[in-house]
């Protein structure tokens, strides 16, 4: 006969624990990745590095979209508006289809107070964007609102 202890308890609350903690998650219908943007005091880390070399990366390729996103991302998060600017630019004359773009030439003329500027990207952004888009599509709203009240 199997005696029940505490022992026993707290290794088996301990393995269903584990067990809970490595079950695979279901993966969460819409995440709105632009969520964290509305707070100005999140810092991300400089995790890109000179991959441009790498074979099959151009100025058409997904990874470099990525690449030119996470260095707007950090750059404009430190604060340094040229270089986020130049980027998101030379991103939007690659492609003027990538609402992305015009988001994030939006997000830096408000933060310089140039709300005019700040709406007609936003605009832009709105004109461009694939409707499923939902996340990006409230944020680029957001924008053109604040630009609104702000030119005001």
């Amino acid at each position: 006969m199997v005696s029940i202890t505490k022992n026993n308890i707290l290794i088996l609350i301990i393995s269903l624990l584990a067990i809970s903690a490595c079950a695979p998650q279901a993966p969460k219908e819409e995440q709105d990745i632009y969520a964290a943007l509305r707070d100005d005091n999140i810092q991300y880390a400089d995790g890109s590095s000179d991959s441009s070399a790498d074979v099959g990366i151009n100025e058409a390729s997904p990874a470099f979209v990525d690449e030119q996103l996470a260095s707007i991302r950090f750059n404009f998060f430190k604060r340094r508006y040229a270089e986020a600017a130049d980027l998101a630019e030379n991103l939007v004359r690659i492609d003027p289809s990538m609402a992305e773009g015009y988001y994030w030439l939006a997000r830096i003329r408000l933060d310089q107070s140039d709300y005019y500027q700040a709406y007609e990207m936003s605009s832009k952004g709105l004109t461009v964007i694939d409707p499923s888009d939902q996340a990006l599509l409230r944020e680029l709203e957001r924008i053109q609102g604040i630009s609104q009240m702000g030119s005001n």
